[in-house]
């Protein structure tokens, strides 16, 4: 019974630490698999076997070798030289995925409230210290509940689209297979957003397997999890594809999707991807004061506290300044990651035979 708990609280970490706002929003899914129209489902599919994959091996190493954060990893596989190099610009991703996030809710706060920036940053940065402050246990807690939150309001969207459009439109198969392709290279498209999320879903696994006993458990929530976000991406792609191309008019096309069912569900999904929001920062902050606690031997709850007053003067960049210089680095750097992390497990297994 407690091997089903703790793989379940797994899963619910992972899910929740690769939705974040962009997923829930339908943005992500957009322009990662829906413009690629049929092959983004094909995408799709890779994407969940390489999350598998990658998880897999990411616990299995990270318990073999008693990594303690996100960076053994990436030096275990690495190697020194290239290591230090994905390390440095991991740590100042996952730093500014704080930021921005911290900024993120003061805009939201502004634009849909109209309360000041300053009180939406204030309000995430003080319950992410909260949630921070317990450490793995804060980090499995939130994430328990905003999953199962953001998964239902999905389903209840996905049901009310698919219903509707039965009705209106050719057979769903038939619109998907048909879908109009607006972009190339799906495949790299599918593997960049792969490593992007594994990398950052690295930040958590890993020190997560100090606290959980069991490999077996983590290994199977791991799985879980990986096939979860398989069906949740899935579901919401096909969704964008019946809703093309009036999506393209807007910069969070699951909220308009949403809009059309019900007022109620369109707050619903506002919630949920606050709360998205609220979860990235709890794991990237997490992940964060794990490795400056393992790195420079300062306290975990000092370093967390330390991270989020570091992030407070920079959330005044905005959004697009900091996402534009850090995603494309970001993206590249993950895949190399991904390489060497699949290739040191291969190599490191073929040796012990």
């Amino acid at each position: 019974m407690k091997d089903k708990a703790a793989s379940f609280k797994t899963a619910a970490v992972f899910i929740g630490t690769v939705v974040g706002a962009g997923l829930a929003s339908g943005q992500e899914v957009l322009q990662f698999f829906t413009l690629y129209g049929f092959y983004g489902i094909i995408g799709i599919v890779i994407c969940g076997l390489l999350y598998i994959l990658t998880g897999v091996i990411t616990v299995d190493l990270s318990y073999k070798h008693k990594a303690t954060s996100y960076n053994d990893l990436i030096y275990l596989s690495c190697g020194e030289l290239l290591g230090s190099v994905v390390d440095v610009l991991t740590t100042l991703f996952l730093f500014g995925s704080t930021v921005i996030i911290l900024a993120g809710s003061g805009s939201l706060f502004l634009e849909s409230f109209g309360i000041p920036k300053i009180v939406g940053i204030i309000v995430m940065a003080v319950l992410t210290l909260s949630a921070v402050l317990y450490s793995t246990k804060g980090l499995i807690f939130i994430n328990s509940i905003i999953v199962p939150c953001m998964i239902t309001v999905i389903a209840i969207i996905s049901v009310n689209v698919f219903l509707n459009k039965s009705i209106s439109l050719p057979p769903v198969g038939y619109k998907i297979i048909n879908a109009p392709v607006y972009k190339e290279k799906w495949f790299l498209s599918t593997l960049l957003y792969m490593s992007f999320n594994m990398l950052s879903a690295t930040g958590v696994l890993s020190p997560m397997t100090r606290d959980i006993n069991s490999p077996k458990a983590m290994v199977n929530g791991t799985i879980l999890g990986a096939v979860g976000l398989f069906f949740l991406t899935g579901i919401m792609d096909i969704i964008l594809l019946l809703n093309e191309p009036v999506i393209f008019n807007y910069s969070i096309p699951m909220l308009y999707i949403a809009s059309t069912i019900s007022t109620g569900i369109k707050i619903a999904l506002s919630v949920v991807m606050w709360l998205e929001m609220f979860s990235t920062a709890v794991s990237d902050t997490y992940s964060l004061a794990k490795k400056i606690n393992h790195s420079f031997n300062i306290g975990y709850k000092k370093s967390a506290i330390m991270i989020l007053i570091l992030a407070f003067p920079f959330t005044w960049l905005g959004f697009k300044r900091l996402i534009t210089f850090l995603y494309p680095i970001y993206g590249a750097v993950s895949l190399i990651y991904m390489f060497c992390l699949i290739f040191f497990y291969f190599e490191e297994n073929r040796k012990r035979i």
